[in-house]
């Protein structure tokens, strides 16, 4: 796709967009060979009102490219509900630590209070930076839940 090797940022800019031509265009991003593309464009198609679309396809995207995963839950993050969560949790167990450094975030900034089952398995992650965000993430929730009473 010869717009999308103009610049890195153009799925953010069709995400602007909103419109059904700029949607088809973003479908196709995520076929990119360039990852940060296929990533961006996942962010950015999180911005359009056709959520039961992008729940099912979303959770299909298999890509084995970190930058991807992370892309994923930052969509997920940003459509939030309950197909989101559960994707994001799902992110909790990815290879890559860097998904799971995301997913966690994600989590926290999501304050769902379900999510603290799922970050205190994720304590024992072998990864100090997983654990550390984890923590982090669960704190937040705590906090967050303290604010509410």
């Amino acid at each position: 796709m010869v717009i999308l090797n103009q610049g890195l940022m153009q799925p953010f800019i069709w995400g602007r967009l909103r419109n059904e031509r700029a949607f088809q265009h973003l479908l196709d991003a995520i076929n990119d060979e360039d990852p940060i593309v296929r990533a961006n464009a996942m962010v950015a198609l999180s911005s359009f009102k056709n959520r039961k679309f992008l729940e099912i396809i979303l959770p299909e995207i298999h890509d084995e490219n970190y930058k991807v995963g992370e892309g994923k839950i930052k969509a997920f993050e940003r459509m939030g509900g309950d197909v989101a969560f559960e994707n994001i949790v799902k992110g909790l167990k990815d290879e890559h630590h860097a998904v799971r450094i995301r997913a966690a975030m994600s989590l926290g900034n999501l304050g769902d209070k379900r999510a603290v089952e799922y970050l205190t398995h994720a304590l024992e992650d072998e990864n100090e930076m997983v654990r550390s965000k984890v923590a982090e993430a669960i704190i937040k929730i705590k906090v967050k839940k303290l604010h509410q009473l």
